[in-house]
């Protein structure tokens, strides 16, 4: 039987900051685009300005549960060994 809580990360997937929200759009059969900014000093003219950094697409059921569910206390973390507590 298929454990579909098991959740696995055979290749480092890195952590992507972002500011903000640029657009959701509606690719039809239940999938939304979300594009994401991060805010910078523009290294041309020094002006501060929203860059984009990710864009995801996913379900609109994933996106509601992104968008309503709250984010979780940092204060263990899984590892390949083992819990490990963070400080």
């Amino acid at each position: 039987m298929t454990d579909l809580h098991r959740v696995t990360e055979p290749a480092f997937v890195p952590d992507i900051f972002v500011s903000g929200v640029v657009s959701v759009e509606d690719l039809g059969d239940g999938l939304v685009r979300a594009t994401f900014h991060a805010r910078q000093i523009s290294p041309l003219d020094g002006e501060a300005e929203r860059v984009v950094v990710a864009k995801m697409v996913m379900t609109r059921q994933t996106f509601a549960a992104i968008s309503t569910t709250p984010p979780k206390p940092i204060g263990t973390s899984q590892t390949c060994d083992g819990p490990t507590t963070l400080n």
